[in-house]
């Protein structure tokens, strides 16, 4: 590897580090503004938001800018992550905001800027106008009454009506054509949050396995998010020292479902199955389809078991058992503490102070020691007694990490 090139990366990576560590919130905007086109990239870095206790805030049509923007100690949306909105509506909206100042209400809002009815939409769905309307609900409902009055107030604007008018007399104007909405109940939360998801890409205000999370944990050894990031190295060919799982198991939400015929004219089905990080292909062949067709059109969240698939272009699971979640006993969540060991370095020092970092810190999660065995030349993972099972935390984890000849640490589920 080139030396020059060995020395602008640690520089680049010793700034970017530097500012994480320092401007931790102004350095996570320019990521999420730099990844906004990239959704799985964009949830990735938003969930590590999440870890760094950065509050995300929701779009706000009198806060929000183009892009993800500083706001205090916290983050906010930007209007362009909303979808069907289109960027010259959403410089006008922001641009009339700046201007003439933030709108007290939606009947201002749809009297200064033109509002048609895929950018209304987009915005209620979004949540955008959440601070303005009685409820979303309401404003799919009178979407035709509302944009109908957008275009009478924007014909007026243009034929110099409002011209005649001075200061006062122009606001005493629009308050006199009041639109009177129908208000109706508010969707129910598990269709807010589809509908968020269909009009920004991902979920905002909550997330429909959220208060199912606490299961989905115990009963995953996996999570999406891992299960593409082993694909990525597999195909980069980095996966040496990483543990390729035969089997996994998962619990999420089935969000599309692709029926198909194989060459014999047999049903099977090709599915997305969404967690609480992501999404992943499953795979039922005929056999499988036939088994468990009706837990396969269910909107709860379920359980599955299957074969880890990576000879593909995408990762997928082939299907082998499926239940649903809420007919599981509640289970325990434990972890594996994985510690890969670089086998050149290994010393009884280095060995002795681990086994103390262990046996002091006691707890219900086992440890398994990954290394390449010199003598068969075979990668082997081996796991430790019961005596050397430890409780997770950051700083014992730090520890491990200063020992020599440790490479790598990391938690899975089990």
């Amino acid at each position: 590897f080139n030396k020059s090139h060995s020395a602008a990366y640690a520089y680049i990576a010793y700034h970017t580090a530097y500012l994480k560590a320092h401007y931790p919130v102004e350095y996570m905007t320019a990521v999420l503004n730099a990844e906004k086109n990239k959704i799985e990239s964009l949830m990735k870095y938003l969930k590590e938001c999440e870890v760094m206790k950065i509050k995300i805030l929701p779009p706000d049509v009198n806060q929000s800018k183009v892009d993800f923007a500083v706001e205090d100690d916290n983050i906010r949306f930007g209007l362009s992550a909303i979808k069907n909105v289109g960027e010259a509506n959403i410089i006008g909206i922001i641009s009339e905001r700046d201007e003439n100042g933030s709108f007290s209400s939606l009947q201002d809002l749809v009297s200064r800027v033109d509002m048609n009815k895929k950018v209304l939409e987009g915005l209620a769905l979004s949540g955008t106008l959440d601070k303005m309307i009685f409820n979303r609900a309401t404003i799919l409902h009178n979407v035709e009454k509302i944009t109908q009055y957008s275009q009478i107030m924007k014909k007026e604007r243009n034929s110099g009506m409002v011209g005649l008018f001075d200061e006062s007399s122009s606001s005493d104007t629009n308050e006199t054509k009041h639109i009177n909405l129908e208000q109706i109940p508010e969707f129910k939360e598990n269709i807010l949050l589809k509908m968020e998801k269909e009009n920004i890409g991902f979920y905002i205000t909550g997330h429909p396995l959220g208060k199912h999370e606490d299961k989905i944990r115990a009963y995953s050894t996996h999570s999406t998010e891992k299960l593409r990031e082993i694909k990525t190295l597999i195909d980069s060919d980095e996966a040496t020292g990483i543990e390729i799982p035969d089997r996994v198991e998962l619990a999420g939400i089935f969000v599309d479902i692709q029926l198909k015929r194989t060459k014999s004219g047999k049903q099977m089905a090709i599915c997305q199955l969404e967690d609480l990080d992501g999404t992943i292909k499953v795979i039922f062949f005929p056999k499988a389809y036939e088994k468990f067709i009706e837990k396969l059109n269910t909107e709860d969240p379920i359980f599955l078991k299957g074969r880890f698939d990576t000879s593909g272009k995408e990762v997928q699971i082939i299907i082998e058992l499926l239940e649903e979640l809420r007919k599981l006993p509640e289970k325990i969540k434990t972890n594996i503490i994985n510690i890969k060991i670089d086998e050149k370095k290994i010393h009884h020092n280095n060995i002795e102070g681990l086994k103390k970092i262990l046996k002091g810190n006691p707890g219900k999660n086992p440890v398994v020691f990954h290394l390449f065995d010199l003598t068969s030349q075979k990668k082997v993972n081996i796991r430790v007694g019961k005596d050397f099972y430890i409780s997770i935390n950051d700083a014992i984890f730090d520890k491990i990490r200063e020992i020599n000849c440790i490479e790598d640490l990391w938690v899975t589920g089990r």
